[in-house]
């Protein structure tokens, strides 16, 4: 089954995260894998399916992404109901 290719750019952009930080390097790799070409969107989540060590590694390479601006992410979680 064909599921399309992935491209990569060689920029300094690029080089750079993967020098620095070679777990958000990966973690972009797997957006770009997941990725639904009509929406721009990706599911991501299961860390550990991802590689991460730890659920604070796969937040760290989350921030890093977001602070290079290489990707934006959104909750798809449920808001807890308020307290009262």
């Amino acid at each position: 089954m064909a599921l399309g290719f992935l491209k990569l750019h060689r920029s300094d952009q690029a080089l750079a995260l993967l020098s620095a930080d070679h777990k958000a390097f990966n973690l972009l790799t797997w957006i770009a894998f997941r990725a639904s070409r009509k929406t721009g969107e990706a599911l991501i989540g299961d860390w550990k399916l991802m590689g991460a060590t730890s659920e604070a590694a796969y937040r760290r390479a989350k921030k890093r992404l977001e602070a290079t601006g290489l990707a934006t992410f959104n909750s798809n979680r449920p808001e807890a109901p308020a307290a009262t």
